[in-house]
């Protein structure tokens, strides 16, 4: 399974619409959401050992909307909201259920693929 179809599976299964998930695939595409900056962003705001238990074995910690909001590229976020037709709120608690598990998906091996794999796999789709 590809990057894409992994991307939108975790989504879908946690719950996401599809207009939210048609925004992320798009950003994911264009590289306006990366997950090296996700992480970055995330490790910031020092909820790095949330990050770390997406990527790593075992259990996903939670992240809130709120903890979204602080982390999340202020842009990407309202972008996301803008494009599904939905509010900055809707956008972060609709993220927060889904970022354990696509982060965790995305990661198989417990390492980021790079940036520019990324960009790629999501283009070929």
């Amino acid at each position: 399974m590809g990057l894409t179809e992994t991307l939108t599976d975790a989504m879908k299964s946690s719950g996401v619409p599809d207009k939210y998930i048609a925004s992320v695939t798009k950003m994911m595409e264009d590289g306006s959401l990366r997950l090296s900056k996700l992480k970055e962003r995330v490790q910031q705001s020092e909820l790095g050992d949330v990050f770390d238990s997406w990527v790593g074995n075992g259990e996903n910690k939670p992240i809130t909307a709120d903890q979204v909001k602080a982390t999340a590229d202020p842009e990407n976020l309202k972008r996301m909201a803008d494009e599904a037709g939905g509010t900055v709120d809707e956008a972060a608690e609709e993220l927060s259920k889904a970022m354990p598990e696509v982060v965790d998906k995305l990661t198989p091996e417990g390492e980021l693929p790079s940036d520019d794999a990324v960009r790629s796999e999501f283009s070929r789709s």
